[in-house]
This record gives C-alpha cells, structure tokens and sequence, in this order.
C-alpha cells in the first residue's frame, strides 16, 4: 500500500515539490515517470527543484536512499540547484542526507518560503541567461 504524496508541478524551469505525509518506497517512486516524463521537456536547458516540506514526514533508509537516486539523476540531467523550505531539524538532515555527494551546482535550504523561491528563480534566470 502507498504511502506518501509527492504534488509535483513544473513551472518553467522549475519544478516544485510539496511531499505530503510519511512515505514508503511505493510512494516515493509513484511519480518517478511523471518527473522524469516532465523534466524531458527540459533537454538542454539548466533547471531546478524546489522541495516545500510545510507537510513532509520523510521515510526510512531505503526511501532516502531512493530520494538521493533521483537527485542524483536530476543532476545528470540539467538540474542545477536544489532548494528546500524545512521546518524543522528532520527536514534539514533529510535535505542534506539527499543531496549528499551529488553532482549538482548549489544545494540551500531556507526557513521562508518567499526567500527560497527568489533565491533558485535569480540562479536559474542567471544560469539560463
């Protein structure tokens, strides 16, 4: 049975992720084709993810070790900045558990909503100039 929602919309070249609830491997791999389908349209251009985590629970170590997966691959494939909005110390450890290691160009987390989104569309815009 899944458990967790990853509400996912690309805006431009930015994707925004608001994960809902606790997850398992089922739910965090539910949207994978969806993402992956999506992020195709990108070929060629520099974009980026930003991860809302206002109703995150996370997952255990396998679901984690997926999530670094698909970082990972998003950062093979054009996706240059990372952003997450955390609330709270699990959320900072899960932001950098995920991003560990991987190829990408710049990983912030920030408190404020509003920071966070001006911060990755000024490095995209830049990036894409």
């Amino acid at each position: 049975m899944q458990h967790g929602l990853n509400d996912v919309e690309l805006e431009g070249n930015l994707f925004i992720c608001r994960p809902k609830g606790a997850f398992n491997m089922e739910g965090v791999t539910e949207y994978e084709t969806k993402f992956a389908q999506m992020a195709a349209t990108l070929k060629g251009q520099t974009w980026g993810i930003m991860n809302v985590y206002d109703d995150y629970e996370t997952g255990g170590p396998d679901v984690q070790k997926r999530i670094w997966s698909q970082f990972n691959w998003s950062a093979l494939n054009g996706c240059d900045f990372i952003g997450f909005v955390v609330h709270n110390p699990l959320h900072e450890f899960a932001a950098r558990l995920t991003t560990k290691d991987i190829p990408i160009k710049e990983m912030r987390t920030f408190k404020n909503e509003e920071e966070a989104f001006a911060w990755i569309k000024q490095a995209l815009a830049q990036a894409n100039a």
